[in-house]
């Protein structure tokens, strides 16, 4: 029986640790962002199910700022490509995500938050010119 007790803390202890491990990332990108890049904003608005996302030009080198937003539902944002995962967004929320390009490409972005039976159905993507 306590063995059992022991396993599930142990499990809960892992978990946390891998919900604080993301925001981490998240911040040691946003704090090595060099102030010459080029800031380029692209607001995604995330709703039930799919994103609005603006066009805007991005190259290799700029520094991105995405700002997400939801419509409709709790909702959030993957660019793994980056090393980016948001924190949930709902209605009337906002998050800014901010990022340095350093590859082009095209790259794909997914809802990370399940929000019902279109949820596989939530992806973008982002086109970084050379």
């Amino acid at each position: 029986m306590r063995l059992g007790y022991l396993f599930l803390a142990l499990i809960a202890v892992l978990a946390l640790s891998a919900c604080t491990s993301s925001e981490s990332t998240n911040t040691e990108v946003i704090n090595t962002i060099p102030s010459s890049a080029p800031l380029k904003e692209i607001r995604i608005t995330a709703y039930e199910w799919g994103f609005d996302q603006e066009d805007v030009e991005i190259h290799k080198g700029d520094h991105v700022r995405i700002i997400l937003t939801s419509r409709s539902g709790t909702h959030g944002l993957t660019l793994a490509a980056f090393g980016i995962s948001s924190a949930p967004v709902s209605p009337g929320q906002e998050q800014e995500i901010d990022f340095i390009v350093n590859d082009a490409g095209t790259f794909d972005y997914f809802c990370n938050v399940p929000c019902g039976s279109g949820h596989n159905t939530m992806r973008g993507q982002l086109t970084v010119l050379p």
